[in-house]
């Protein structure tokens, strides 16, 4: 990949650095609570960071990334500001530098890696976390959306489902063709140890993935939202048929492989038909309760699959970042990106498609 190759704009840097974050959470955060990773930083700010790691043990970030544009000045990003952000306590700094397609890292301890995008960087603070940035960078759109991070977890076991996952994906390869939905439907009847695995099954553009039950904490949270939502709807607020998991919403778009999900919560029309536990057709909200199991789905490939097929609204609320990620798609005619917002737990929260219906969502949480 050459540097002329690649198109990015400033959405396209925020999006990179937040699928970055994503990836490194995934793999150093799971059983350590204190580290946070907060994006977006004022620029004018000398020594803030489109994305940064924190530890919990200093006001520094212990990893800091930034992504150098094209018009960006590299004398500035690739020797007075690592010197600077270094200087002030951070353990590593990396720039990602879409001039000339490379990847430099500058450790506290005088390390330096220079590197292409095409191969992997990795973490000298987070040895288990490495990064090969070109594959999640494609030379039409300027961004591969989906397939890079479900290709980066295949590596390391998601569930303990895994190896009945893995034999379901190989089944579907040899046959050379993905799974519709009524097959997906026959596979629930006969799936093995379907006694044992008592898990969510979904079908993601034609692959089947399996997740472990929701704990208390989200279960907690979905149960508090359908309260709220049903006090809603019964005080005359809406009429909408509010389902929730285990129902199922089939979503199919000529062209592309089946999806069957299970969101957490979603909202149909009122005279919606619902048989044999699924919605067929596009829910008009959804929303999704993230778990460290399933981050990876719920951020990448269902936010497509819900773009693609006609969802208008999406949240995934993630409890241990406390935020809400909310996705407005606009109508499929349009050429328009969706509208991205991210809000806190304690902030006011009110969707589009529900009229007067707000909510906070730290009164949801177990602990309010």
């Amino acid at each position: 990949m050459e540097a002329a190759d690649i198109r990015f704009s400033e959405e396209n840097r925020r999006r990179l650095c937040f699928l970055l974050g994503t990836m490194l959470y995934e793999r150093i955060g799971r059983g350590h609570p204190e580290i946070a990773i907060r994006y977006g930083a004022e620029r004018k700010d000398r020594c803030a960071a489109d994305l940064a790691v924190y530890d919990g043990y200093g006001e520094a970030p212990v990893m800091a990334v930034d992504v150098m544009a094209e018009e960006d000045d590299p004398f500035y990003w690739l020797l007075d500001k690592p010197h600077e952000v270094l200087r002030r306590g951070v353990q590593e700094y990396w720039v990602v530098s879409l001039r000339d397609a490379q990847v430099f890292l500058f450790g506290s301890r005088g390390e330096y890696r220079r590197l292409p995008v095409t191969q992997t960087m990795r973490s000298v603070r987070f040895p288990a976390f490495g990064c090969r940035v070109a594959s999640l960078i494609t030379e039409d759109t300027g961004l591969r959306e989906l397939s890079a991070l479900t290709r980066y977890r295949a590596g390391y076991d998601r569930v303990r489902s895994a190896a009945l996952a893995e034999r379901v994906r190989r089944y579907g390869k040899e046959r050379g063709r993905k799974y519709t939905a009524e097959s997906f439907y026959a596979w629930l009847k006969v799936r093995e140890d379907s006694g044992l695995y008592a898990q969510t099954a979904e079908l993601l553009f034609g692959d089947i993935y399996q997740y472990p039950m929701p704990d208390f904490e989200l279960q907690t949270i979905r149960g508090n939202l359908y309260f709220a939502l049903r006090t809603y709807m019964v005080s005359g607020g809406s009429k909408r048929k509010i389902c929730f998991a285990p129902t199922a919403a089939e979503l199919k778009r000529e062209g592309l492989p089946d999806s069957v999900v299970v969101p957490d919560l979603f909202l149909v029309p009122e005279d919606a038909e619902i048989a044999d536990g699924v919605y067929r057709g596009a829910p008009e909200w959804v929303i999704e309760i993230a778990t460290p199991y399933n981050c990876a789905q719920d951020y990448i490939d269902k936010a497509q699959i819900y773009e693609l097929c006609g969802v208008r609204e999406y949240w995934i609320v993630n409890n241990w970042k406390r935020q809400v990620l909310i996705m407005r798609y606009p109508p499929d005619e349009t050429d328009e990106p969706p509208v991205i917002e991210v809000r806190g737990f304690d902030e006011e929260i009110a969707p589009e498609v529900l009229d007067g219906f707000r909510i906070f969502m730290s009164d949801c949480t177990a602990s309010s």
